[in-house]
């Protein structure tokens, strides 16, 4: 709270940054795009290429945020996207609705010099909700790395207690409509959540949530046709019945306040888990998660008054979860929510996002190692991020 009142009693007023380097960047994307359509007859059947532009406003999530973001002007953004667009040459194509995967390269502007501009690079999976006539909605899913040009620091940039690293996870969601506006050409209104943070592995780790809408326009040179999905069950693996087991463990990071630029501390997560294939790739869970926090730990231990089985009793949380996975070929998607046992750090729930790698297919063989990248949050603030391994067992 001391720094807080010190922040806040600077009084800095905002600094807005002139649009004409986004203006500069639009134009220069706007140029690619345009170059790759000129040459697009090296993108093979159904991969794509999306340009766009965004404007929109940072969220203030918590009223521990310290910069007086209403008083902003809108941030506004770029981006381009490569997208594939499957139709059946994989089984899981078909059971996932034949979403669309690919890549994303952003360019926000936060329109302040104390937040400066953030880039991200994100795989993503986007699905079709319903088409009608010329018209569809879909929604996307996006996870992957960001960098932010500006992030707090204690003497030049106390104020920007959003983020406290260059380097970040970059997650955004989008909800959209695509206009079918000639064979090669689709016009895409959208409205986009984006989420900047290091998953407290830097303090202060409050995040920038940003809400835009955005106006694409994507260019098909050899869009997938109606008649090019395959419709066929051939190799379509069957739906296990039983029941599948998970043990896994993971390895986090994070950084405590107020120990600015301090040492940082690890989370080890042990987890098990059953679930029921809901359908060939679809499986729903219930599991139990141990978490060692070795920070509240050491936090415990240097200060006067604790003594060991009590800082050990706080550093051990137990929890619970429901979790569903969906599963595309040796990759999946992971989901969770849950809540804690005992020595809960919010009153809110807490949420997982996350992928996984399996080796072997896990529709394929009983025992299915993996590795995974998860973030977990309460609400929308970043907790940690952690790397697992484990098995699935059927």
């Amino acid at each position: 709270m001391e720094e807080i009142i010190y922040y806040r009693s600077l009084k800095l007023e905002p600094r807005n940054m002139k649009p004409s380097n986004i203006l500069f960047l639009s134009l220069a994307l706007y140029s690619l795009l345009f170059s790759v359509c000129l040459h697009a007859q090296i993108l093979p059947k159904g991969q794509y290429i999306e340009g766009g532009f965004n404007i929109g406003r940072i969220y203030k999530h918590t009223n521990n945020i310290v910069l007086p973001i209403k008083d902003f002007p809108p941030t506004l953004g770029v981006e381009l996207t490569w997208e594939m667009q499957t139709y059946g040459k994989q089984y899981w194509h078909k059971l996932s609705g034949f979403p669309r995967v690919g890549l994303i390269g952003s360019f926000q502007h936060f329109r302040d010099e104390r937040l400066g501009w953030g880039y991200g690079f994100m795989p993503f999976i986007s699905l079709r909700f319903f088409k009608i006539g010329s018209v569809e909605m879909f929604g996307r899913f996006a996870m992957g790395l960001g960098y932010v040009s500006k992030h707090w620091d204690e003497y030049s940039n106390p104020l920007n207690n959003l983020v406290g690293s260059h380097i970040n996870n970059n997650t955004g969601i989008r909800l959209g409509f695509g206009i079918e506006a000639h064979r090669n050409w689709e016009i895409r209104p959208s409205f986009s959540f984006t989420h900047y943070s290091n998953g407290a592995a830097q303090y202060p780790n409050l995040g920038t949530n940003v809400m835009s809408f955005n106006l694409g326009i994507l260019y098909k040179h050899n869009p997938v046709l109606p008649e090019d999905y395959n419709h066929s069950n051939d190799n379509m693996p069957e739906r296990h019945k039983g029941p599948r087991f998970s043990i896994f463990a993971g390895l986090g990071m994070k950084e405590i306040g107020r120990t600015y630029r301090g040492p940082k501390y690890a989370i080890t997560v042990t987890s098990a888990d059953v679930g029921l294939f809901t359908g060939r790739n679809n499986i729903l869970k219930l599991g139990l998660t141990h978490e060692y926090h070795s920070a509240e730990y050491a936090f415990f231990m240097n200060n006067g008054g604790y003594n060991q089985n009590f800082a050990q009793q706080k550093a051990n949380k137990f929890l619970f979860y429901v979790e569903d996975e969906i599963l595309m070929g040796h990759f999946s998607l992971v989901g969770q929510i849950g809540y804690y046992f005992n020595n809960a750090p919010e009153p809110l729930p807490f949420v997982r996002l996350g992928y996984r790698y399996y080796p072997l297919n896990p529709t394929k063989h009983r025992f299915a190692p993996f590795v995974g990248l998860r973030l977990k949050a309460h609400g929308i603030t970043a907790d940690y991020i952690d790397l697992t391994v484990g098995v699935a067992i059927r």
